[in-house]
C-alpha cells in the first residue's frame, strides 16, 4: 500500500474490499466494527486512499523500480482472491444489497469512513 501511495507502484484495478463495506449494518455477519480499534484506525484511511487511487510523488521520492522482480507484480493475484473468496463473497453480497443509489451510497461510505458517527442522507440515517 505504501508503495502505491508514494507513487512507486500502481494501485490495483481490483481492490478486494470496497469502501461501501463501511455501510454494512452491525447485524451483518461481518462489518467494520468487528475489527479491533487498531485495525479500524488503519483500514479507514486505506479504504479512502484505495478508492481514490491516491498517489503522490515528490522530487525526493526514490526510484525503486529496480527492486521489482517482474513488471506484472500485482497486489492481489487470482490466487489471493480465491483464498479470500468466501469472506469477499459475504462482503460483496452485503454491499450489493445496499445498491440502489450507487453514487449516493459511495459518497455516504466515504463520509462514514472519514467520520464513523451516524450520517444523514436525505431521510436515511445510518
Amino acid at each position: 500500500m505504501m508503495l502505491a501511495i508514494t507513487g512507486q507502484y500502481r494501485w490495483p484495478d481490483f481492490f478486494p474490499i470496497p469502501v461501501e463495506f463501511m455501510l454494512l449494518p452491525n447485524v451483518f455477519p461481518i462489518n467494520f466494527f468487528d475489527f479491533s480499534v487498531f485495525a479500524r484506525a488503519n483500514l479507514a484511511p486505506i479504504f479512502i486512499l484505495a478508492d481514490t487511487k491516491f498517489s503522490i510523488k515528490t522530487k525526493q521520492t526514490p526510484d525503486l523500480s529496480g527492486l521489482f522482480v517482474s513488471k506484472n507484480d500485482f497486489f492481489f493475484t487470482v490466487e489471493d482472491r480465491q483464498e479470500w473468496r468466501s469472506i469477499l463473497d459475504v462482503i460483496e453480497q452485503g454491499v450489493k444489497s445496499l445498491m440502489g443509489l450507487l453514487e449516493e451510497l459511495h459518497k455516504l461510505a466515504l463520509t462514514r469512513t472519514k467520520s464513523p458517527k451516524s450520517v444523514e442522507v436525505g431521510k436515511l440515517v445510518l
